[in-house]
This record gives structure tokens, C-alpha cells and sequence, in this order.
């Protein structure tokens, strides 16, 4: 099964095991962009979450023998709408990178972003004075 099916799947369950608030703090978390991807590697994704608190949280999730797990500050911990809102940041990173299967679209980071454009201003250049 592949990452984003696994992504899909864990949240149908979650959507099942947690309460209407914790979903509710989950999606709103998410929305306002206080769930924060800090790293990727692999299947193992680290985030901090900036809630209501004035201390933010820490949480990774990861797949260990195709299981998920969620832990924060290191510990695994039960689910809990800081997991719900990590899953959904997931899931809006995935469909970023590959929106509907297509190869058409490309996420640039910045430097990546700052090295098309001078190309394309070269490439117009070069036009101008050309034609």
C-alpha cells in the first residue's frame, strides 16, 4: 500500500476513535497552518504544533513494521487531534507534490524557485535580442 492510501486509511480510523472536538482542533490546527512539517524521511515525519498553549508541541509520526505510530517529545502516545492534524498535513503534502497523478505540476523551493526564473528571464533575453 502506498503512503498516501496509508495516509487515507489511518485517518478514516482516527475519524472514527476521536472525538468531534479533537477532529475539530485537528482541522482547524491544520487550516490555520499551526501544524508545522519540520522534516521528512522516508515514512518518519517530525512536526511542532503551535496550539492554544503558549508551548508548542512536538510530535513525530512514522510506519514501524506497516503500522503507524505517533509519538510526542519521543514517547508513543494514543492519537490525539495533534496526530489528526499531523495526518492532514501529511496528506496536503502529498497531494502538493502529485496533485491527481499528473506530472505537470512542480513544487520548487525557494533556491529552485529563484534558479527558474532567472532561466526564464535568460531564455527571454536571449529572444529579444535575437528576433
Amino acid at each position: 500500500m502506498n503512503l498516501k492510501a496509508r495516509v487515507k486509511e489511518q485517518l478514516e480510523i482516527l475519524e472514527i476513535q476521536l472525538t468531534p472536538g479533537e477532529i475539530a482542533n485537528g482541522r482547524k490546527w491544520r487550516d490555520e497552518g499551526r501544524c508545522i512539517l519540520l522534516s521528512q524521511a522516508g515514512s518518519r515525519f517530525d512536526f511542532t504544533i503551535e496550539h492554544d498553549t503558549p508551548n508548542a508541541k512536538f510530535c513525530a509520526l512514522g510506519i514501524v513494521n506497516d503500522d503507524w505510530v505517533f509519538s510526542q517529545l519521543g514517547l508513543n502516545t494514543p492519537w490525539d487531534d495533534a496526530g489528526y492534524a499531523c495526518l492532514l498535513v501529511i496528506k496536503d503534502e502529498l497531494n502538493a507534490l502529485n496533485p491527481k497523478g499528473s506530472d505537470e505540476h512542480k513544487r520548487y523551493t525557494c533556491e529552485g524557485m529563484k534558479n527558474r526564473v532567472l532561466e526564464e528571464r535568460r531564455l527571454r533575453a536571449k529572444r529579444l535580442i535575437i528576433g
